[in-house]
C-alpha cells in the first residue's frame, strides 16, 4: 500500500472505509468534477487511484468510469441519478 498507493486504490478502498454503493449522487459528481479539474495531471497521467483518495467510498475504476461518463455526455441522464429518478415518479403518478 505504501510503495505504490495508486496501484492499490485504483481497485480497492482504504481498510475499513466502506464502500459507496448505488449510482453516484449529485455531490459526488460534483465534488469529482472538483478535484479533477483541481488535480488535472493525476487524470491527465491516469492515477485514479490517488484521485479517488479524495471520494470517499469510491475506487480509482469507479472515479475514471464516472468522470469518463459525465465528460462525453455532458453529465449523467437526468434519470441515472436518485433526484431525476424520483421526479420522474413523480411525474408518472
Amino acid at each position: 500500500l505504501s510503495t505504490a498507493p495508486d496501484a492499490y486504490y485504483t481497485s480497492y478502498l482504504a481498510p475499513g472505509e466502506r464502500a459507496a454503493t448505488g449510482d453516484w449522487t449529485a455531490a459526488e459528481l460534483d465534488e469529482l468534477r472538483r478535484i479533477a479539474h483541481e488535480h488535472f495531471e493525476k487524470v491527465h497521467s491516469g492515477a485514479w487511484g490517488l484521485l479517488s483518495m479524495h471520494l470517499p467510498g469510491r475506487t480509482g475504476l469507479q472515479c475514471k468510469s464516472a468522470y469518463e461518463a459525465v465528460r462525453t455526455s455532458g453529465g449523467p441522464r437526468e434519470e441515472a441519478t436518485p433526484i431525476g429518478r424520483a421526479a420522474r415518479g413523480a411525474a408518472s403518478r
